[in-house]
């Protein structure tokens, strides 16, 4: 018991050593409440004016690139304005190009219909004429071929018909002979002639004057006779169909002239080149007209979409003019509340800097906040050490309770002895 009590003595004073040293310890890392205070403070205002500071840059910047943005939509405005002026004065150009255009007497559709009509009407009147005279032309052609055909025909039918007559003649003078031979034939000597009475006959046998001589004479004139009149008949009947045709020609030639007389003067007095012409040059300056008027309908339709776009960018530009003047004035404001409040700061921690003489409230107030921590633990391990301080004096108690009642009981045995 005598080891332990020596043992824990030891213990104890080493432990009441130990709770003298961190106790020394703790009160070198305490720091005073007002000096911390004002540590922290500065710690704070150095802090906030960095944050100021940072938004005063920030300002700074917000201001400058809204100003340049301001400064660009300032130049963009003056040139869309110069643009607009620009489309303006051609837009009133066009207008003016468009009026004079309008007061140009040139002619519209209704009066290409009207030509166009005059132009069918001499057109058909020349067509009718030309027709006219080429078949009047072609009949005269014609009906001078046919009386060259019936001249012709006439010529060979005298032909024929001199033949016919020279032929019939020649068969009336056979067929008289040809009688005589006939009676001649009936006769014999001493019988007289029924015709002169004589009784003497001295052809009755001539052999130039035989029957069947005569016989075929006759058949030869009247094979001729036929045939020459086979020939006047189909003379005939050609210079009868010629007639007939010369007929219906000259028939024809009487009725187109007096169409052509029919036909109105005036339509024949022009020709359909002259008011084709005409109508061409008409439909010429009416389809200028039109794709200059559809041009400057284009061209006006298309500065007007412009300056409605443009009109559309500067009143775009000018209500983001009007949003940026705002936002400056805000940012001037916010500025000048800014430096207000870091100059006040700036002043506090001046005040504080040379009531501490301390130039780093960052630095110190990391030492105060690192000697805190410290001091935490130093006081966590001081609790530690006094509890188990306690409990070794507690324990001393018991050992030497031990002791003393060790030494009464030897005590009472040696007195037993005695």
């Amino acid at each position: 018991l005598n080891t332990d009590k020596e043992y824990k003595s030891k213990e104890l004073e080493r432990l009441k050593k130990d709770i003298e040293e961190i106790t020394s310890v703790i009160a070198e890392l305490k720091v005073s409440a007002l000096f911390r205070s004002k540590v922290e403070t500065g710690y704070q205002l150095s802090k906030d004016i960095a944050k100021e500071a940072e938004r005063k840059l920030k300002l700074e910047l917000e201001k400058s690139n809204i100003s340049k943005e301001c400064e660009a939509d300032n130049k963009e405005v003056e040139a869309i304005s110069s643009k607009l002026k620009d489309l303006k004065a051609k837009d009133l150009l066009i207008q003016k190009e468009m009026d004079a255009l309008k007061e140009m007497p040139l002619g519209n559709r209704d009066d290409l219909i009207k030509i166009n009509e005059r132009f069918n009407l001499v057109s058909q009147a020349w067509k009718l004429n030309e027709e006219k005279s080429r078949r009047i032309d072609e009949a005269k052609y014609k009906a001078n071929q046919l009386k060259n055909q019936v001249q012709e025909l006439n010529k060979a039918r005298a032909e024929q018909k001199l033949i016919l007559e020279e032929e019939s003649k020649k068969l009336e003078k056979a067929k008289i002979e040809n009688l005589a031979l006939e009676l001649r034939k009936s006769l014999s000597h001493g019988e007289s002639c029924p015709v002169c009475g004589a009784v003497e006959h001295p052809y009755l046998h001539d052999e130039a004057h035989n029957l069947e001589s005569y016989s075929y004479d006759l058949a030869v004139y009247e094979s001729k006779i036929e045939e020459a009149t086979k020939l006047v008949t189909n003379y005939d009947e050609k210079i009868n169909k010629l007639d007939t045709e010369l007929a219906i020609l000259t028939k024809q030639i009487e009725e187109d002239t007096s169409e052509i007389a029919g036909i109105d003067k005036s339509l024949l007095a022009v020709s359909p080149s002259d008011i084709k012409l005409e109508y061409e040059a008409l439909d010429t300056r009416i389809k200028d007209f039109e794709m200059k008027k559809q041009e400057l309908e284009i061209n006006e339709k298309a500065c007007l979409k412009e300056i409605s776009s443009y009109e559309n960018k500067h009143a775009s530009i000018t209500s983001k003019l009007e949003a940026s003047s705002r936002r400056l004035e805000i940012l001037e404001r916010d500025m000048a509340e800014l430096l207000e409040s870091l100059n006040s700061s700036q002043d506090n921690l001046s005040t504080l800097k040379e009531d501490l003489k301390l130039e780093n409230f960052e630095l110190e107030y990391k030492k105060i906040i690192e000697m805190e921590s410290k001091r935490e633990a130093y006081e966590k391990d001081l609790t530690e050490k006094n509890q188990l301080c306690s409990m070794t004096e507690d324990l001393l108690k018991d050992i030497e309770k031990e002791i003393n009642l060790s030494s009464n009981d030897l005590s009472t045995v040696s007195t037993r002895k005695d």
